[in-house]
């Protein structure tokens, strides 16, 4: 399609082609072969049949061991782990090209084409103007696509953060006993991990760090104030107490839960 388009300005007037021509092949897709890409690199298995490996083994290990000892259950969780981090790399990778060549390549161009024809019909007086409604409307879809972009990787940046922590719980829980830490537990910290990874979660984790965040500023602004209020000491030592003590407890085999 993009080829019948770079041919289709073989027919416009010299005036259009001085104007459109050099806008349209640099962002039409003429020279696509050159624009580098995000995708992700090849796999030695795919992933579906990766999936499809690990799935057979949870389900065989699930069936065969009823009562998992230590060293299964952590080798079923390990699995489910796999194929949950596998699937995030597909999905994130997915977010990530959709951005990148959906949305501002068809604005862009249908902004060309536009333009183009305004000056081909359109008297000298008007050239200008034609090609500035054209440039400003390249702008707009720049700038949207840019917003929308930072704003995924924001995202991405969040369920990263998100699905670390969570797996720091379940490898925690993972040293304790089986009566301590029983499978139907584990399966419960395996969905969270998995809710760690999707744009919902995200939304809500990313909500809470700009919280946290402004209340921590506010916190240290007033504590570090020429007249300190005695409050704002002790939320900030609060915090660090707490960040403290939920690193120790994941040494240990206690249970930990997110928030615990």
């Amino acid at each position: 399609m993009f080829n019948s388009f770079c041919g289709s300005f073989a027919a416009a007037p010299v005036r259009a082609l001085a104007i459109g021509l050099p806008i349209a092949i640099a962002l039409s897709g003429c020279i696509s072969p050159l624009t580098p890409t995000f995708r992700e690199p090849e796999r030695l298995y795919p992933i579906d049949q990766q999936l499809s490996v690990t799935r057979n083994y949870v389900e065989k290990a699930l069936e065969e061991t009823p009562n998992p000892t230590k060293a299964q259950r952590n080798s079923i969780i390990s699995a489910y782990m796999f194929a949950i981090d596998i699937e995030y790399t597909r999905y994130e990778a997915a977010l990530t090209h959709e951005v990148e060549s959906e949305g501002f390549g068809a604005s862009a161009l249908i902004q060309v084409l536009s333009t183009t024809g305004a000056v081909v019909a359109a008297p000298t007086a008007h050239i200008l103007s034609a090609v500035t409604s054209g440039v400003n409307g390249i702008d707009s879809a720049y700038n949207q696509k840019i917003l929308l972009s930072n704003a995924i990787q924001n995202l991405e940046t969040q369920m990263r953060s998100d699905r670390s922590d969570q797996a720091a719980y379940i490898y925690a829980n993972m040293k304790c006993s089986t009566g301590s830490y029983p499978m139907a537990m584990a399966l419960s910290d395996i969905e969270l991990y998995y809710r760690a990874g999707t744009l919902p979660s995200a939304l809500i984790g990313l909500s809470k760090t700009v919280n946290k965040a402004d209340t921590d500023s506010k916190a240290a602004k007033q504590a570090n104030a020429p007249a300190a209020p005695a409050a704002a000491t002790t939320q900030l030592q609060a915090s660090a107490n707490v960040t403290k003590a939920k690193a120790s407890t994941r040494t240990s085999c206690q249970v930990v839960t997110p928030g615990g």
